[in-house]
């Protein structure tokens, strides 16, 4: 009788030990699929956007779903350029890449004075421009300003303040990048952190620049060589949807394209 008992109370122990084990195989379960469900977004939130070659002969439109938004608002960029020929569409502003403002098929860029550009194509966050009669490259953004107004004295009754009411703003600040070589590759890298932008060519970090307002990003696509353009080509051209360390940027200087 009592070995019966006995065994009957083993079998229940073993029953709630395997059942125990299934509870804990289900809330491990449970846990996996949480973490994937917050981290797979997040990843993808942060995978870079690279093109490994891009002729300049041949326009390309890389859609905004394609391109991951950044989660701080830093960002970084890096390409490889080779202009073979400066003096394709001479003394006109020649297209590079920007991501924002809509160019539609067939459309012609056509444009000596920089403030076409910003007439014209006001969202550009980033724009890389070649120069019309230099060989420069200018590195421009899309910012927002705000005014907070300003105080001043009531008419009638001075000991009274009245404010006036502020506004915001937009306007394309840029960089120009000097002395571009031509007819040989150069590494072309830059970092966006808040309002501060770097350039680096070639590895060196050449200048860097405070913007007067915060950069404004867009849901546009991403236009490369558009009509007017240079003659030429790109070769890895990255987006990074972070903020690159000194280390990841000389490790892209360091692997230049053959």
């Amino acid at each position: 009788m009592s070995d019966t008992v006995a065994d009957k109370m083993s079998q229940l122990k073993n029953l709630l030990l395997e059942h125990k084990k299934k509870v804990i195989i289900v809330i491990v379960v449970i846990v996996i699929i949480l973490l994937l469900y917050f981290a797979i977004p997040k990843f993808g939130k942060n995978r870079v956007l690279e093109k490994i070659e891009l002729m300049s002969s041949t326009p390309e439109v890389i859609p905004n779903c394609e391109i991951s938004e950044s989660l701080t608002g830093n960002f970084s960029c890096s390409l490889w350029i080779n202009i073979t020929d400066f003096f394709v569409n001479f003394k006109n502003w020649r297209h590079i890449v920007h991501k924002g403002t809509e160019i539609k098929k067939n459309e012609i860029i056509d444009y000596d004075e920089w403030v076409d550009i910003e007439k014209y194509i006001p969202n550009q966050s980033p724009g890389l421009w070649l120069d019309p009669i230099k060989n420069n490259l200018r590195l421009c953004f899309t910012v927002e300003t705000q005014d907070l107004g300003n105080y001043e004295e009531h008419p009638i009754n001075v000991s009274k303040i009245v404010r006036r009411n502020g506004y915001t703003s937009r306007k394309i600040e840029y960089v120009d990048i000097v002395n571009i070589p031509v007819k040989t590759y150069h590494h072309i890298l830059f970092t966006v952190e808040g309002r501060l932008v770097s350039i680096y060519l070639d590895g060196s970090i050449v200048t860097q620049k405070i913007l007067k307002g915060d950069i404004v990003n867009n849901k546009g696509n991403f236009y490369i060589h558009q009509n007017k353009t240079y003659e030429g080509d790109i070769k890895k051209l990255l987006y990074f949807p972070f903020l690159l360390k000194s280390d990841e940027i000389n490790a892209l200087y360091t692997s230049k394209p053959e």
